[in-house]
């Protein structure tokens, strides 16, 4: 006899067949429950508790797959040996690469083209499971020559094909042949005689499948099938795979005299009146009147319009916690996406936030876990060369016994000089982790220090790996090699330590997965060794090979709890009755998913091969209602509650509409009404403390909230959660930390003092905390200014002495020294294997054309001047060799000064005085501006030149107790010079002509007609700073000023740098630039992905 039961998802069907197995045992007859594979475990738990004890004895619940073993166990021919799915990829490229001189159709792809494997493999699968040979395949491609395009692809598939089985079958047996081999053995053997058979949950059958059903018809006392259908013959949009199965078993049926319809016509399932009404209408859409259910809004279905998909996620879990606090447990509990690979990274952290467990049942990916990393990057700095990314890739897997700053220093260096190739194999690297700078930082000491250790552990361990992998002559012994390299690198043990630490901070999955990664592992090489056993290979070729293993192989885990909320794929999910369903992801083109056609065969292929008898399954229009019957199944599956959500924008901003099915719901449930997730709504805010304090460090004003919060007894700590509140831009340093930051003598410089008085925070972050941009080694204006010093300090040195400029001094002769000086510098700071290469050569020329027009200026200068150039590069700063900063006392009794180097000082010795003027190079445009004092800038060559004039520096200034010294004013020497374009470049006074406008010199110089004369005897406005005689023979221009007035603008700065040191000390540190001169400090800062203001 057989019986088909019809209902649709949530109508019985199961419990009916329940109910049919209690009367088997209560009659002792033994009965087969026939499950799809991922039903399998469930459908036992299901049954154990349904059924009797004693029934157990005469039940035996199969998947087709188990089916297929059960019997050979009864009659023989067991397999053992099946080959795994990594390995059928392996065989399948390996065949694609050695079959592509003989392929028509698929020459060019085959060689290296791994996403053909993939294809050519769901093909193969699917030409099985509809019981079509290689050879159906090859005499179709003689049936249509006329088309030979299409024929040339056939008889490539077929050749592919049949040369795969034979592949297979030397090592292997294929589960996929395991069907139609269960098939041949029933049409011998009566094993169901005189058994009853149930087949359950089942949406469709292949042709295999059919044919094995087909056997049970006739050989079973009574067969049972289960179809997901609400009668016989019916037919909706989202029933293609349904209808055609039913078809084929009514089919069948006759052929053993038809079969018995069971209807059932209620739904047990759906515990509200909206859920029954949606489940039933969702793809109803011949009948668009009278459909919608007008009762009122009972909550059993939510319509949630989100953001984007972490606004989805996190509405997700603040339901999932209004649930759990209503009584419902986790384990009734299901969160369904059409792709869940989608949401990785993104759903678990908002459940893990809010203290939800929860199992996500999606596989996780071997190639990103830190040990496969680790040898595929090893594989690549060998066929690739050493590359950079390569070896940053592999170092920073953190399997060296390496510390994790250590790897970052190195990281910072190989990036900071671009290190590829064979400088990888330098014995030591000597260049400087800041640059093209000379002497090398403590900080670059440690950076050197770490770079070269980890530069020789590489070198240590892959240096004899690759040795091996050269004398390897099979795919067996480059197995071996990297066995080898992984005992030497003892990476067994640093994985059981991983392991360890995850579980340790509660991370139970990742643990599992780490604990077994090792083997998976040495499993993947031993597979790939006895599958290719004597195949010659390059090391590319064997890391494209074992990638592919890797990427086949997956680390399942199962739930680490009875009780965690499910979340997976609407396709592959399996949920035993859940009472509530999240369903994320309900947007156009997801879910559903659109459907194209991506096989290896299209949809007018596929049915001009059915119109020559070859039948195949998975036609774009039925995995199209496959996605609808996912959607139906979805909307159907909870008993209590469905929450339904949808995204109006990508993460990247594009905008999203809601799918048919959320349009439909609303349609359908006119009284539900849709709503706005939005996180700051206070009935969300409030589910757990972490949640909350990620409000409030989000959320500016929130001060109400927080005392709100903190006067809940479970939420109290909510306040400690939340502070610092870094959403908004005022910081304050608390005074314990203060103390470690700042000593009682405060050194600072004036960079460090403009960077704090243009932004608090920026300066906290860069001098403080030392953070910093990772920069490839360049010619910055840094560097450009650091060169043109260096050469000016030792031109000038050579060239003006206290007689003034050498009177033999010529155009050639400068050109000379500073050829030499030039050369001198790049073996200071650039590494050896820089200093020929051609762009270099080029800017250092250039550079060096500039120095000499700036020297040429000065020496004109110092050619017109009683000054002389005495001290260069001199430092202002605590030390017996240098000028002793001037010290300003602080309201508590501490003290701040203000330490750096001085260009060029010059001075006048004359009638028993000293008189001083710093000067400054600017590679760039520099106006000075008084006004700029107020702001606490531009003060630092004034507090030199103050400095200079101190009892304190009479020593290094060689001045005794009587003498005077004298401060005549400080210049700022700027060259910005631009390209200029002459129609006669053989004249050089023309260049220079042209250059000398480029020069500019701008300061505060004491207003004294005899000093001035003194700086420049013909008073030229071009080295005085612009300082000439009017028409009446006064002098004039801005940069005059009196001896009284430099008094006042010393007082005036010693008041600003305590104001600021003052400040500094406490604690301010707010994110507020200042704006000068139009121009923002925001506009430049390296700072700002981690800025505070809002407005970045």
């Amino acid at each position: 006899m057989i019986r088909f039961i019809y209902g649709a998802s949530g109508y019985g069907k199961t419990h009916t067949v329940i109910n049919m197995l209690k009367e088997d045992a209560a009659r002792g007859i033994h009965s087969f429950l026939i499950v799809p594979e991922q039903q399998a475990v469930s459908s036992e738990r299901e049954m154990l508790c349904a059924l009797p004890t004693s029934a157990q004895l005469n039940l035996e619940i199969l998947n087709f797959s188990r089916l297929y073993n059960r019997v050979c166990r009864e009659y023989g021919g067991l397999q053992y040996d099946y080959i795994t799915k990594p390995a059928k990829h392996l065989l399948m490229w390996q065949n694609l690469r050695e079959l592509s001189p003989m392929l028509e159709h698929y020459s060019e792809l085959s060689a290296n083209d791994p996403s053909l494997t993939d294809v050519m493999l769901s093909a193969v699968g699917e030409f099985k499971a509809n019981m079509i040979s290689p050879l159906s395949l090859e005499r179709a491609a003689e049936k249509i020559e006329s088309d030979k395009t299409f024929s040339a692809k056939l008889r490539d598939i077929s050749l592919i094909y049949s040369a795969y089985n034979a592949a297979v079958s030397e090592r292997f047996s294929d589960s996929a042949d395991d069907i139609s081999k269960l098939c041949d053995i029933l049409k011998k053997q009566d094993f169901f005689r005189g058994c009853n058979v149930y087949i359950d949950s089942f949406t469709s059958f292949t042709s295999a499948e059919h044919a094995v059903i087909d056997r049970i018809f006739e050989g079973a006392a009574n067969t049972t099938v289960c179809i997901p259908l609400p009668s016989p013959g019916y037919e909706a949009i989202d029933t293609a795979s349904i209808s055609l199965s039913e078809r084929k078993l009514i089919k069948n049926a006759e052929k053993r005299g038809g079969a018995t319809p069971i209807i059932l016509t209620e739904n047990h399932r759906a515990g509200s009146a909206a859920l029954a009404h949606l489940s039933s209408n969702i793809w109803n859409l011949k009948n668009t009147e009278g459909t919608s259910l007008n009762t009122p809004d009972d909550g059993s279905v939510i319509l949630e319009v989100c953001d984007d998909a972490y606004a989805e996620a996190e509405a997700a879990a603040r339901h999932t916690l209004e649930l759990m606090r209503r009584g419902v447990r986790c384990r009734d509990i299901v969160v369904i996406m059409r792709d869940a690979e989608a949401y990785r990274g993104i759903i678990e952290p908002a459940f893990a936030k809010n203290g939800i467990p929860f199992f996500f049942s999606e596989k996780s990916d071997l190639c990103s876990k830190s040990a496969v990393k680790f040898i595929l990057s090893a594989l690549k700095i060998k066929s690739r060369g050493w590359q950079s990314a390569d070896v940053i890739s592999h170092v920073k897997t953190a399997l060296y016994p390496i510390p994790e700053t250590d790897t970052d220093m190195f990281e910072s260096y190989v990036k900071t000089w671009n290190i590829k190739g064979k400088r990888f194999l330098e014995e030591y690297w000597t260049m400087n982790p800041d640059g093209y700078a000379g002497d090398i930082s403590e900080r670059g000491k440690r950076i050197l220090n770490a770079a070269n250790a980890l530069r020789a552990e590489l070198q240590q361990r892959l240096i004899p790996l690759f040795a091996r992998l050269e004398a390897a002559e099979y795919v067996p012994e480059m197995c071996r090699a990297v066995y080898d390299y992984l005992v030497d690198c003892n990476i067994e043990e640093a994985l059981n330590k991983i392991s360890q630490n995850c579980a340790e901070e509660g991370n139970v999955k990742e643990a599992e997965e780490y604990a077994a990664l090792y083997r998976v592992i040495l499993d993947a090489l031993a597979l790939i060794a006895r599958t290719l056993p004597e195949v010659s290979m390059s090391t590319d070729e064997f890391a494209k090979a074992l990638k592919l293993v890797f990427d086949m192989t997956e680390i399942g885990t199962i739930p680490t709890s009875v009780d965690e909320v499910v979340i997976g794929s609407a396709s592959m999910i399996r949920a035993n009755n859940p009472r509530c369903v999240l369903a994320l992801g309900l947007c156009e083109g997801e879910f559903p998913k659109n459907i194209s056609d991506t096989g290896i065969l299209n949809s007018p292929e596929r049915t001009l091969l059915k119109g020559l008898g070859i039948e195949l399954s998975g036609d774009a229009d039925t995995k199209s209602s496959d996605e609808l019957m996912f959607v139906s199944k979805t909307f159907a599956l909870p008993s209590e509650k469905l929450i339904l959500l949808t995204p109006r924008t990508e993460v990247g901003g594009r905008s999203k509409l809601p799918s048919l099915p959320f349009e439909r719901a609303k349609k359908l449930l006119p009284n539900v009404k849709e709503h706005r997730f939005i996180a700051s709504d206070m009935r969300y805010i409030v589910g757990s403390a972490e949640g909350s304090a990620d409000y409030i460090f989000s959320t500016p004003d929130t001060d109400t909230l927080r005392r709100s919060l903190s006067e809940r007894e479970e939420l109290s700590y909510v306040k400690e959660l939340s502070r610092p509140d870094i959403s908004i831009s005022e910081c304050k340093i608390s005074p314990e930390k203060l103390k470690d930051v700042f000593p009682r003598k405060m050194r600072l410089s004036q960079s460090k003092l403009e960077r704090y008085v243009r932004c608090g925070f920026c300066y906290y972050c860069s001098d403080i905390l030392k953070l910093r941009n990772e920069e490839k080694a360049a010619f910055r204006s840094l560097e450009v200014g650091n060169f043109i010093h260096f050469i000016l300090e030792n031109l000038i040195r050579a060239v003006v002495d206290a007689n003034g400029v050498l009177p033999d001094l010529t155009d050639e002769k400068l050109s000379d020294l500073a050829e030499d000086t030039v050369k001198r510098y790049i073996e200071y700071v650039c590494p050896e294997y820089e200093r020929n290469a051609g762009r270099f050569i080029h800017l250092y020329r250039r550079l060096k054309n500039l120095s000499l027009l700036l020297a040429k200026n000065i020496i004109e200068e110092f050619s017109r001047s009683e000054f002389r150039p005495e001290f260069f590069e001199l430092p202002i700063k605590d030390n017996p060799h240098a000028v002793p900063p001037l010290e300003f006392i602080l309201k508590d009794g501490s003290s701040v000064s203000i330490s750096g180097v001085v260009d060029r000082v010059d001075l006048l010795r004359k009638d028993g005085k000293i008189y001083v003027r710093v000067v400054d190079y600017k590679t760039g445009t520099k106006n000075f501006s008084i006004d700029d004092l107020e702001l606490g800038l531009n003060t630092q060559m004034l507090i030199y030149l103050f400095s200079l004039c101190s009892a304190n520096a009479r020593r290094v200034l060689r001045a005794d107790a009587e003498t005077e010294v004298v401060g005549t004013g400080v210049v700022y020497l700027s060259s910005n010079i631009p390209t200029v374009e002459l129609e006669d470049y053989t004249d050089p006074d023309e260049v220079l002509s042209k250059a000398r406008g480029a020069f500019d010199r701008s300061g505060l110089l004491l207003d004294d007609e005899d000093i001035l004369l003194s700086m420049n005897c013909d008073l030229s406005p071009d080295f005085l700073a612009g300082v000439k005689k009017d028409k009446k023979g006064m002098l004039s221009g801005k940069s005059l000023t009196s001896s009284e007035r430099f008094a006042e603008i010393q007082a005036q700065i010693e008041e600003i740098i305590i104001s600021i040191a003052q400040k500094m000390k406490d604690g301010a540190a707010d994110a507020s630039p200042l704006i000068h001169h139009n121009s923002s400090p925001c506009d430049y800062c390296q700072m700002k992905p981690i800025c505070r203001r809002t407005e970045k």
